[in-house]
């Protein structure tokens, strides 16, 4: 506990003699304790300093430093040759030294305070142990190392002072060394002296420099950053000044330019700790500063791209910090608070990640802010003179300059001096380089900020421009303007424009409104009539500026563009003139954004105005060929970006123009009206073009339906037609119109579902499960297309409003002639899923839409078209048989081939095929077969003449009896069809077509037209039905026996009969017991000609004996015995025949079987003249 007692004895003591003028016992003296801190010194340095334990070696020699201020100067003298080396020895016994060094400064503090010789002595061995203590690096996590440090540097300030000669002699030459701490040691050492020996050092200034040659060449990063320091020591000293000193300014200014780098890199760069402030600092100090207007002009603009040479903007900003009270002392509080604000947002963000924007509005909300500071013009007007002066400056610098043009309106907008602010736009008009893009831009930016507090100054000086003459090949008003060239000419016309855009977005509206159409527009109309691509460019971007100006919401109620319709119709002519074939400036996307812009406006576009719009919009954009990534990137001149991003922004601008004119009409007028201009995009055969317009139907879609807010329950009464459109599409062979298509449905349904009350957020659980489908329409699979195709069908068969079902499949039927194959097949598969799913309410449309199929199969040529519209067919068949009956027997005879594969559509199904053959049996059954009409030709004579129904329905039968399907209904009504043909065909023989039907029958003939004559026509549906109903042996039988051609014939009918009797009794012996019930009424029947055929075909049946095995001898025999009465002679003698018949069908039974006397009313026929028909 004694030896830090007697340090702190010691540190009081010296504490209380250098205050010894505040001290209460002015007589102490410092030799009042020496002999006794000398004893406590000799027994602590001889006996304890060499003590084996460590602690409390380092609490002696701690206490030793400030002992040795007390201690007789003598004495100190007389002990320092064993003290001092006794100490540089326990660096070695001692890792941490710095309480070594602290000692050790003080006691070499203490020697120099009383002049000592001996240290000269011992000068070697403290600077060969001190310097590799600096050398070392030191810890930033320990803190005792970095104290360490700064004690050793405290002794070589000590030393430097009283031996400089040998210091410099020591360190200098060791900036040669090969080893770089030694080297970075040395300067830091250098550093501390230069600064803390300054008068000891001047003299020594020139040697100093010409040893600094050697490590300006040194490469490695520490060295550089060390010497930086020792230049800046040295420039706060005067050593730039000195012969020599131009080489370490060169030097500093070479590491500024140098690109940031680690530690291994080349550049020492403002990102390191020590760079960009002390090199900065050290070139101030020997530059002549340029005025504070320039300095702030300068120190702004090269803030504005903060990122570039390695962060400049921020060293910028903090030498503005540095300077703000000599560049003004109002400058300082306003300063103080923004300027370290802007640093630490360029620290918060990256070269990425700032906003450009955004950032040039921070430094412009800076610069104005600190103009309302120093608010007379004896600050602002020089201000801006200087900035106009250092225009020129910037003609390689695009960016830069561009901001300048802004920093110069904002000024302008500060100064006070309406004749300055004249004055210099005047300069500006006079001295802008026109040729320039960045050059016009940033003009135009100027005068647009000026305007907001000088809009009177800006228009007038605007307007005494365009009066001049500068637009004319000749001396103009200026007389910076010499004879220009049309181009020159119209890129001054180009920034004029510009100008007038920019002043109209920025200045005030209240201000700017009314001068809209008296100054602007009135001066830009001028400028319409031009071929230059840039004026183009210029005016349309303009006017942009002067809607968004002027918009709804930003200028007062009420506010009518007058010439709008014109402004629309420049856009247009400046769209349509571009080429169809090639994208390969903004000029038409540009058009269509301000187009958007105009649209909102008051008045209204006219309808044709409107439609002239949309129309030469969509041509000019969705007709544009596929992009060719090679061919793009070749005219881009290798940017193969370039094109696809031109694209999309004017695919954007087209979306964005469509939605503002839908906007203006957000009902389900306007959604019709707008669809109606891109049908036919929607239907293209180019895919590109079907892409494009199907990706901007569905951001259309989504718009309506994020704007939409229904009050009062309202029919979407167009719902069908647009479903009709987009649906189909979800087969489309290119996957992304699958896909977008998709979306448009959906969003149609959930419009549909706004109508009807649900809330816009709403969700359906059908409607969402669309959602699902689009994954699996990404590959063009038929299957998984029919699967979409069938559950989008479902999903609008359960959400379609049944007043709307009509219209929806008659727009799908449209649809089956769409160029794309896997579209039209798709219309016909939702068309089928919807009738199956809601067919049974269309009972009154049946005739429609069988009218509509009717046609629908005579456009397409595809057969699977034709097979799924005969599938619709049946479809409506089996809900609504007899209506699909009636129908098809109301076309035209004869049926056309599309209505022939109607009729055996109804065959693929036997309990759908029977029904419509007993229908039409019913229809042969009930309606009389012929009308008789009074002829000219005949005279008193009649003529039979076909009625339309029996004879199509004959037609009807033969085209369901062809089809091979109808065999089982066919085998299940062989009687009935059997009789009922049989006997149509008996009232078909000798009567005439009608005449609107004869001219028809005569264009039908060909190779594979049929007969429309009743006769022919019945003959051929009783041979199909026979066929079909597999009694082939009876025809062939038939047929070899002339039967067919008898049948056919007036006059030998009968025997034609008898043929097909005796063929059926051959062949078809079981069926006829029902075939003979079923003919029996008809020997009732009030045609003779039917009971004629009956009584043939029963008389013939009698021949065989196959009669008598069917137990139908009796039934026959009765009914030729009953016919012996009938008022037709040909009946009368075909049943004698059939009786007679008996003895050859069945010889048996003539014996046993009572033949019937002939009634004395059988032979008065004889009497009066009758003849008798032989057999």
């Amino acid at each position: 506990m004694c030896v830090p007692a007697l340090q702190h004895f010691s540190e009081s003591i010296q504490e209380y003699l250098a205050n010894l003028d505040k001290a209460p016992d002015p007589t102490v003296r410092k030799d009042t304790f020496s002999n006794e801190i000398f004893c406590a010194y000799e027994v602590l340095f001889n006996g304890w300093i060499q003590h084996r334990e460590a602690k409390l070696r380092l609490a002696v020699v701690e206490a030793l430093g400030p002992m040795s201020y007390l201690m007789p100067s003598e004495k100190l003298e007389e002990q320092l040759p064993k003290l001092i080396p006794g100490i540089l020895g326990l660096y070695k016994k001692h890792s941490e030294a710095f309480y070594i060094s602290k000692s050790l400064s003080q006691i070499l503090e203490a020697s120099v305070g009383i002049g000592s010789r001996s240290l000269d002595g011992q000068l070697d061995a403290l600077l060969g142990t001190l310097h590799p203590q600096i050398c070392a690096p030191s810890d930033p996590s320990v803190p005792l190392s970095l104290k360490n440090h700064t004690e050793v540097l405290r002794c070589f300030t000590i030393l430097a002072c009283s031996f400089p000669d040998r210091v410099l002699a020591f360190l200098l030459p060791k900036l040669e060394s090969s080893n770089e701490r030694t080297r970075v040691g040395t300067l830091l050492i250098m550093r501390q002296i230069i600064n803390s020996a300054p008068s000891q050092m001047e003299i020594k200034k020139p040697f100093i420099l010409s040893f600094m040659k050697l490590p300006l060449q040194d490469s490695n990063n520490k060295v550089r950053r060390a010497l930086v320091q020792v230049i800046s020591a040295m420039a706060h000293h005067g050593y730039l000044e000195q012969p020599g000193g131009e080489a370490l300014l060169e030097f500093l200014v070479r590491q500024c330019a140098l690109p940031a780098a680690g530690d291994s890199g080349e550049g020492l760069g403002p990102s390191h700790p020590m760079g960009d402030d002390l090199m900065l600092s050290s070139l101030l100090l020997v530059a002549n500063l340029p005025s504070p207007h320039a300095l702030t002009t300068r120190l702004l603009v090269v803030s504005c791209h903060p990122y570039v040479g390695d962060g400049r903007g921020a060293a910028a900003l903090r030498l503005l910090h540095v300077l703000r009270s000599g560049i003004h002392p109002a400058l300082e509080p306003p300063w103080d608070k923004s300027i370290p604000l802007l640093v630490e947002h360029l620290e918060e963000n990256t070269e990425k990640s700032l906003s450009q924007q955004e950032w040039e509005e921070k430094l412009l909300q800076f610069l104005q802010d600190s103009l309302a500071a120093v608010p007379d013009d004896t600050w602002s007007c020089p201000l801006v003179t200087e900035m106009c002066r250092q225009l020129s400056s910037y003609n390689g610098s695009h960016l830069e300059k561009n901001f300048l043009y802004k920093c110069i309106g904002t000024t302008l907008g500060a100064c006070a001096s309406k004749e300055l602010v004249q004055k210099q736009l005047q300069e500006l008009l006079e001295t802008a380089r026109y040729q320039e893009e960045a050059e016009r831009e940033g003009l135009a930016s100027c005068f647009g900020i000026c305007a907001i507090n000088h809009l009177e100054e800006t228009l007038a000086k605007l307007e005494d421009f365009v009066r001049s003459d500068v637009f004319k090949k000749s001396v103009g008003l200026f007389s910076i303007f010499k004879d220009r060239s049309d181009t020159e000419v119209e890129k001054i016309k180009s920034t004029l424009i510009l100008c007038y855009g920019h002043v109209a977005v920025a200045a005030p509206r209240e201000l700017v409104l009314p001068r809209v159409e008296a100054d602007i527009l009135r001066n830009v109309f001028q400028y319409f009539h031009t071929k230059d691509l840039t004026l183009k460019l210029c005016l349309i971007r303009s006017l942009a500026m002067l809607c968004q100006a002027v918009g709804p919401g930003k200028g007062p109620p009420g506010f009518v563009l007058a010439r709008k319709a014109e402004l629309v119709a420049h856009m247009v002519e400046f769209i349509r003139a571009e080429p169809l074939e090639s994208l390969r400036t903004p000029l038409r996307q540009r058009a269509m954004v301000t187009c958007t812009h105009l649209v909102p406006l008051e008045p209204p576009l006219s309808d044709p105005d409107r439609t002239e719009l949309l129309d030469t919009c969509l041509a000019s954009v969705l007709s544009l060929p596929p992009l060719e990534p090679g061919k793009d990137k070749e005219e881009n001149g290798g940017d193969s970006s370039h094109g696809q991003v031109l694209y999309g922004d004017t695919l954007s601008a087209l979306k964005d123009l469509l939605k503002s004119l839908l906007h203006r009409n957000l009902t389900p007028h306007g959604l019709q009206d707008m669809f109606a201009h891109l049908g036919p995009w929607i239907k293209s055969p180019r895919e590109q073009e079907r892409a494009r317009a199907v990706e901007v139907s569905a951001s259309l879609l989504e718009f309506y339906l994020s704007k939409l807010n229904v009050s009062t329950v309202t029919p979407f009464y167009n719902l069908s037609v647009l479903l009709a459109l987009f649906s189909p599409r979800c087969s489309d062979s290119v996957a992304a119109v699958r896909r977008r298509s998709v979306d448009c449905v959906r969003s149609l349904l959930y419009i549909q579902l706004c109508y009807e009350g649900f809330a816009r957020d709403h969700r359906d659980e059908m409607v969402e499960g669309l959602k699902a489908l689009k994954k699996g329409l990404e590959e063009p699979d038929f299957t998984v297309l029919f699967h979409a195709c069938t559950s989008i069908a479902m999903v609008i068969g359960r959400r379609i409003p049944p007043d709307q079902l009509m219209n929806l499949l008659l727009s799908l039927f449209e649809g089956l002639g769409d160029p794309d194959r896997n579209c039209s097949r798709a219309a016909t598969v939702i068309i089928n899923c919807l009738l199956k799913e809601r067919g049974g309410v269309l009972q009154e449309k049946i005739p429609d839409i069988v009218s509509i199929i009717h046609g629908k199969l005579e456009e397409v040529d595809e057969e699977h078209l034709r097979k799924a519209a005969q599938q619709t067919v049946y479809i409506l068949a089996a809900q609504h048989s007899s209506l699909v009956v009636s129908s098809l027997l109301g076309s035209s005879l004869p049926f056309d081939s599309h209505t022939c594969a109607m009729w055996r559509s109804l065959a693929v199904d036997p309990t759908l095929t029977s029904q419509v053959l007993e229908q039409l049996l019913e229809k042969l059954s009930r309606d009389i077969p012929y009308k008789e009409t009074k002829s000219f030709l005949l005279g008193n004579g009649s003529e039979r003449v076909a009625t339309t129904l029996p004879l199509a329905a004959t037609c009807a039968l033969h085209e369901l009896l062809s089809a091979p399907e109808a065999g089982a209904a066919v085998l299940g009504l062989y009687p009935a069809l059997f009789g009922t043909l049989l006997l149509r065909l008996s009232c078909s023989l000798g009567v005439q077509l009608p005449k609107n039907l004869q001219g028809r029958d005569r264009r039908s003939h060909g190779a594979t037209a049929r007969s429309l004559q009743p006769g022919s026509c019945a003959v051929e549906t009783l041979r199909a039905m026979l066929l079909r109903g597999g009694s082939e042996e009876v025809v062939r039988d038939v047929g070899d026996s002339g039967g067919w051609e008898l049948m056919a014939s007036p006059e030998r009918h009968h025997d034609g009969v008898a043929l097909l009797a005796r063929a059926m009794a051959r062949h078809a012996g079981p069926r006829l017991p029902l075939v003979v019930k079923t003919l029996l009424p008809a020997l009732g029947s009030a045609f003779d000609s039917q009971r004629v055929t009956t009584t043939a075909f029963f008389a013939e049946l009698l021949n065989s004996n196959v009669v008598n095995d069917l137990i139908l001898l009796e039934t026959l025999l009765d009914t030729m015995t009953g016919r012996q009465k009938d008022s037709c002679l040909l009946v009368r003698m075909l049943a004698l025949r059939g009786l007679g018949n008996i003895a050859s069908g069945s010889p048996e039974k003539v014996g046993v079987t009572p033949l019937p006397r002939a009634s004395e009313g059988n032979w008065r026929g004889q009497e009066e003249g009758e003849g008798i028909p032989t057999a």
